[in-house]
């Protein structure tokens, strides 16, 4: 699989679930619950998704489990 399919379907697979919920929150929510929720909705899919694009692009840089 290559790089950029594998980034691709991650951010796909992360993103439109999120984008989903992020859309149901911000029908059915007001004021503060929906910004809050919604940060928490994007920061955690932004770890995620950092997390993942950096251990495959970067495979070197972890530390070694014994």
């Amino acid at each position: 699989m290559s790089d950029t399919t594998f980034i691709l379907g991650f951010l796909a697979a992360t993103l439109l679930p999120a984008l989903l919920v992020a859309s149901l929150v911000r029908r059915w929510a007001k004021g503060v619950v929906r910004l809050v929720i919604a940060a928490a909705l994007v920061l955690g899919v932004a770890r995620l998704g950092m997390g993942a694009f950096v251990s495959r692009a970067l495979p070197d840089l972890g530390m070694p489990m014994d």
